[in-house]
């Protein structure tokens, strides 16, 4: 080999590693990519579940104060909006709060499903609910 021609081009090594880091960084921001597209995933069906029981508390709200019965962990009907959700589950609970004189019921309702990697999720609204037909005994 002459030292005074001189060798234009790439070797296969360097062609090798090249390749080799490009894919790397491809594979990372493909990673990346779908990790952030199940993130928003779950944060969407965090919103609806929220926006849910937020929907249902407003109705118990709108109930005649009579209706409003001492439950714990009640099942209530999953609407549609519910169900892309993977096992999901609504219920509510009615509760007397603080002396039963102030005619103040705590009201929750609660949604869970199966979420991301099979965890169990909650959403849930909680609100106080007094009874607007006359004034405390």
């Amino acid at each position: 080999m002459n030292p005074k021609t001189r060798r234009t081009g790439y070797t296969l090594i360097e062609l090798v590693s090249s390749m080799a880091a490009l894919g790397i960084g491809v594979f990372a921001i493909v990673t990346s990519f779908h990790y952030g597209m199940e993130k928003v995933r779950a944060m969407q069906e965090m919103h609806t579940a929220q926006t849910v029981a937020q929907n249902q508390l407003e109705r118990l709200r709108a109930a005649p104060f009579g209706e409003l019965n001492e439950v714990e962990h009640a099942p209530m009907p999953v609407g549609p909006a519910l169900e892309k959700l993977v096992n999901v589950q609504m219920e509510k609970s009615v509760r007397v709060h603080g002396d039963p004189k102030l005619s103040l019921r705590e009201v929750e309702v609660r949604v869970s499903w199966t979420g991301d990697s099979g965890r169990t999720m909650h959403a849930s609204a909680l609100t106080l609910i007094g009874d607007k037909g006359g004034a405390a005994q």
